[in-house]
This record gives C-alpha cells, structure tokens and sequence, in this order.
C-alpha cells in the first residue's frame, strides 16, 4: 500500500472516529456524508443546537479517548433496503434521504439500460451484453466527471448498441462529463468522438477531429486510416 492511499485510510477513519464521537456527546446529531478531500476529512453533521468554539475541544477529546481506548470500527455489508431499514431505525434522516436517492437513481439507470427484468439476477447468470449494459449502468452510478470505457458496444447486439452509445453521449451532454473511449470500431468512433488518438506503445501517432482527419491524409474514412497507421505505425 502506498502512502496517498494510507493517508486517504487514516483520513477516512479520522472522519468515523470524529462522527462516533459526535454521536456520543449529541445523540441526537443528525449525519450525512463524510468523505475524504484534499488536505483533510469533513462530514456534514446536523447538531440538535447550534455549537460554538466550547465545544469543540470536547468533541476533540473525546474522539482521542476514542482512539487511546482502541475503540474498533468495522465495516459492515448489507443490501440496500436493509441498510435503509437500519437507518429509519436510528432515525438518521439524511442518510435514508441519501440511500432512497440512492435506489432511485438505481431504479432509473435499471429502466435505461433496459435491465429491469434483471434486477433479481445474479450477475454470473447475464449473457455478456447484459453484462455489459450492467457494466455501463455501474460506471455511470456515481456521475463521474471522467468516465473511462473500453470497447463499451462490443458484446452488443447493433440495437442495444445504438441505445447505449446514445445513452453515453446523452450522459455527456447532461453532466458535462469527459469520456475516454478505447474501440477499434472506427464508425463508432467517428459517430461519438469529438477527438480520436491513434497510438502506439504509449506515444500519440495522430489526433485531430474524427470527421476531417482522414482526408487531411489521403484516406476515405476513419477506417481506412487505422488500418494505414497499424500497418506502418513507425513510418506513417
């Protein structure tokens, strides 16, 4: 393990040792996300009073008894409706306000990568496009700001192929996200692409616009290009 994922651990358990201490002082605390960032942790608490400068040396304290103490804290894996069961139990509404969102949003990408019917099977029993789609409705979960996909259509059937590749550029539109798409398929390419790069062992052959860069050297489309670069990658 190296040291930045070491810090981002140790941060991460800060911000749970900090959340426990919290709760013990404030049961009545209110809790919603505590992620890791840059140079530190945070978590959004929802106090039953407004807190002053008094009462953080208390939290303070208490979170390094916590830690004197060796205080353990494990985690724990459970499905999403038992997780929300949990949650109305301990009457932490932010995190239930998070998880329905959460299932909502699972609902939704179920429902656009036309996977509903799957939704009580086990990945292992999928046919490889609909794992595929599976595969493309995970990485789109979480709304990355980068959104990396290898060959995304190629156990597709021409059908659900054009829904994914329009579901894709839609996502773009909507989020402004960035994608990086790897294919051999040159139309596909040509079709979703505002940039192509060919390369070879790590270095940038060509790049330019998909629509316009095969004419700027002689070639029809997209494909008779790559095939001219694979064939003489050191010399084109």
């Amino acid at each position: 393990m190296n040291k930045p994922e070491k810090l981002e651990i140790m941060r991460h358990s800060c911000a749970h040792v900090v959340a426990a201490a919290v709760q013990k002082l404030y049961p009545r605390a209110k809790f919603g996300v505590g992620p890791v960032v840059e140079n530190g942790f945070y978590y959004d608490i929802d106090f039953p009073r407004n807190i002053t400068g008094e009462d953080l040396p208390k939290i303070e304290a208490e979170a390094k008894k916590m830690i004197k103490a060796g205080v353990a804290f494990e985690c724990a894996e459970m499905s999403l409706n038992k997780a929300l069961k949990f949650f109305v139990d301990k009457r932490q509404d932010y995190k239930v306000m998070l998880l329905k969102d959460l299932k909502k949003r699972i609902a939704d990408l179920l429902h656009d990568f036309e996977l509903e019917k799957f939704a009580k099977t086990k990945v292992g029993l999928l046919s490889s496009g609909e794992a595929s789609r599976l595969n493309l409705a995970k990485a789109v979960i979480n709304q990355p700001n980068l959104l990396l996909l290898d060959e995304p259509t190629a156990s597709l059937d021409p059908s659900i192929a054009q829904l994914v590749r329009q579901k894709i550029k839609d996502y773009a539109l909507e989020t402004g996200s960035a994608i990086l798409w790897t294919s051999h398929n040159m139309a596909e390419i040509t079709a979703v692409c505002q940039r192509v790069l060919f390369m070879s062992h790590g270095k940038i052959l060509l790049s330019g616009d998909p629509k316009t860069l095969p004419a700027q050297h002689g070639k029809k489309d997209l494909e008779e290009l790559f095939i001219a670069v694979a064939r003489e990658p050191l010399t084109f």
